[in-house]
């Protein structure tokens, strides 16, 4: 009975193809070449034109990933929700519950009117987390010097982490 239940598992995952690939770069170029790209990259309408084709042609689960371009005063914000919700978690958990990850990203969504998910504003994180570390091994860096804003607040932010 396991191995019919991994045979389910294993044709639920999408399976690509080589041909699937060819239609799909055919669809962008045909897209692209209908107007609806930006620069280099197709437009939300045109993402949606290539999803719906793409589908009809093969049963598959796919979505277009969303981007998140963040601006400079993002990741400030980013920060100081980090330290509202960091306050309100239980003394010995170093982690933040799904309240607290969901008051985050509703707080960026409706301050910067965007869609984005905890695993932009993680992503964010850590990046930061990373800078921060860099900072504190050597300080004397100017590169790093105009990426933060407080270096002792960021002490209390990623002091435990």
């Amino acid at each position: 009975m396991a191995s019919n239940q991994e045979e389910s598992q294993e044709n639920n995952k999408l399976q690509w193809s080589d041909e699937m690939t060819r239609f799909l770069l055919e669809l962008i170029t045909l897209e692209k070449q209908d107007g609806n790209s930006k620069g280099k990259n197709l437009s939300e309408q045109g993402k949606q034109n290539v999803l719906k084709e793409l589908k009809k042609q093969f049963p598959v689960a796919i979505t277009w990933n969303k981007k998140v371009t963040w601006t400079n005063e993002m990741p400030h914000t980013l920060l100081q929700c980090i330290i509202v919700e960091k306050q309100s978690k239980d003394e010995g958990n170093r982690f933040f519950n799904l309240s607290q990850k969901a008051n985050i990203v509703k707080k960026l969504n409706e301050q910067f009117k965007i869609e984005m998910s905890w695993k932009h504003a993680k992503n964010r994180w850590d990046n930061l987390k990373k800078f921060y570390n860099m900072y504190k091994m050597n300080p004397e860096n100017p590169r790093l010097r105009t990426i933060f804003f407080d270096y002792a607040q960021l002490d209390d932010i990623f002091g435990d982490y």
